[in-house]
């Protein structure tokens, strides 16, 4: 949850040793820390703490991914017994509703849960200090994406305000990010 535009996705402190399944855990474990961090303001709007988090979507369907996202949010995480087609589940109850066969209040009565996860306190602590690590290592990134992004073309996939180059270029898609800069600058890059 940030406007900086020069930042860019990566992965951190990696070992010579990690393997396949320790690197699909690493993404699953960022992805739940971000969704911590875009929690916050989220959860300022609501009148109080969700009692749990309802996960849906292929991900929902992961045990694993359900057990990562409970410690790491510190949330009870209820996994749907059809998290896939939530989405369509989703829209036939609205369809109900704006048939007048359903009220939206008896809904959630029709929503099946396959499980609960609860957060484990030990791994909690983990993650409380993977997520401190997590927010550090974003501070002290952002000013070093903004040097060397400062000549680079936006990114087209952020909203104009944020993604747009000082000159107002945006790159195509289909153009490298190497063939935007200078040759004298990639280098500049590369022996850094």
């Amino acid at each position: 949850p940030t406007d900086v535009g020069s930042l860019r996705g990566g992965l951190r402190n990696l070992p010579l040793a990690l393997s396949r399944v320790d690197l699909s855990r690493s993404f699953l474990e960022g992805v739940a820390l971000n969704t911590r961090w875009m929690l916050r303001p989220f959860l300022k709007n609501l009148p109080g703490r969700p009692e749990a988090i309802t996960i849906a979507g292929g991900g929902g369907a992961s045990d694993v991914w359900c057990e990562i996202f409970a410690d790491a949010l510190g949330l009870p995480i209820r996994q749907l017994s059809v998290p896939v087609q939530a989405n369509a589940l989703g829209t036939a109850g609205i369809a109900g509703v704006g048939l007048g066969l359903l009220d939206f209040s008896a809904i959630p009565e029709q929503t099946s849960i396959r499980r609960i996860y609860e957060p484990n306190p030990e791994r909690r602590k983990v993650y409380d200090d993977a997520y401190a690590n997590f927010r550090e290592l974003h501070k002290r990134l952002v000013p070093f994406y903004k040097r060397i992004h400062k000549h680079a073309p936006a990114n087209p996939a952020l909203p104009p305000e944020l993604g747009r180059h000082p000159h107002g270029q945006i790159r195509p898609a289909t153009q490298r990010h190497s063939e935007q800069l200078p040759e004298n600058r990639a280098a500049a890059i590369m022996e850094n």
